[in-house]
């Protein structure tokens, strides 16, 4: 009696636990129900350079995801970004911003698995996918920063963006004639079309290449393609402010512009600060690089106070702080 009244207690106990487990489950389908409308709705538009992109981030890039559980999990985590950035909930927004990190968690194993075993089949889902968790790794750390008080570092930001950066560039190089004409057709950099830059910009582009004049030898080159690729961002954005006209500065310059970087090299930094000026003007129309340009041009700046006392530094430097400041 006593064993059978034990067994009928465990399958309460037992019972119970389902059940617990069953709520637990519905409440993560509502949580993900939740983030999938606030990605369709909203979210998606801030992906989207023009009309044009809508169709491929609303209806096709979900509909990619259906088949591919990282890109899911990459979506649901910008989703749960754009819930934390917009909310006045101070509260809600660190219960998102943990949402957030446990999606970008789930996805970003199985993504880079899927980068390396690219197919005909995954490309326009991997390819995607790069672009979300680049645009995820600029935005969470802007955003732990003001809602944890974290420190930003947006020069250790920026170089993980980069080498997310180049995991897309890499689909692009590797699996264009997959991609073009399907979903991404209006991605490629080099195809875009230009205007002129104005004098201002102009001006400071020739700044910069005078100043990598006092470059080592061994580093001249990589700083000189950088900063030719930023005059072709800047004419590119000039024609059309597309985020497709700034982000790929980040995939096409070289390992070897970004080491210097990381070793605080004074000449890459400069360079960096004028890329600077475009994640602003991205900020000033997508939430997740709000304030972005500004934080990278203002710890640049720190990094450089040693050379302001000489005018050409002081020259170099002085535009990409006014944009930012008037």
């Amino acid at each position: 009696m006593q064993a059978k009244q034990r067994h009928g207690l465990d399958g309460h106990i037992e019972s119970l636990e389902m059940g617990v487990i069953n709520v637990r489950s519905d409440m993560s389908s509502a949580r993900d129900l939740e983030l999938m409308h606030k990605y369709s709705t909203e979210t998606y538009k801030s992906l989207c350079g023009d009309k044009s992109d809508t169709h491929a981030w609303q209806i096709l890039i979900p509909q990619r995801a259906y088949s591919h559980e990282y890109l899911l999990h990459a979506i649901l985590a910008l989703a749960a970004l754009h819930i934390a950035a917009t909310t006045s909930n101070m509260q809600k927004a660190l219960i998102y911003l943990d949402t957030a990190v446990q999606y970008s968690s789930l996805s970003f194993g199985p993504y880079r698995e899927a980068l390396s075993q690219l197919t005909p089949e995954t490309c326009e889902a991997v390819f995607a996918c790069s672009v979300i968790v680049m645009v995820t790794s600029m935005a969470l750390p802007n955003l732990s920063a003001r809602y944890r008080g974290e420190k930003l570092i947006m020069l250790e930001t920026m170089t993980i963006a980069w080498e997310l950066f180049q995991g897309g560039r890499r689909i692009s190089c590797i699996s264009e004639a997959w991609l073009r004409g399907i979903v991404f057709e209006n991605y490629n950099f080099w195809e875009m079309k230009t205007s002129p830059l104005d004098p201002k910009t102009s001006a400071a582009i020739y700044r910069l290449n005078q100043l990598n004049q006092e470059s080592r030898l061994e580093i001249r080159d990589s700083n000189h393609q950088a900063i030719e690729l930023l005059r072709s961002c800047f004419a590119r954005f000039t024609y059309s402010p597309h985020p497709a006209a700034i982000l790929p500065w980040l995939g096409y310059v070289n390992k070897s512009f970004v080491n210097q970087l990381c070793l605080r090299q004074p000449i890459p930094m400069v360079i960096f600060m004028h890329w600077g000026v475009l994640l602003d003007e991205l900020g000033c129309q997508f939430w997740w690089a709000q304030g972005s340009g500004k934080a990278l041009i203002m710890e640049l700046s720190d990094e450089l106070k040693p050379w302001v006392g000489d005018p050409k530094w002081a020259a170099a430097m002085e535009w990409p702080q006014q944009i930012v400041t008037s």
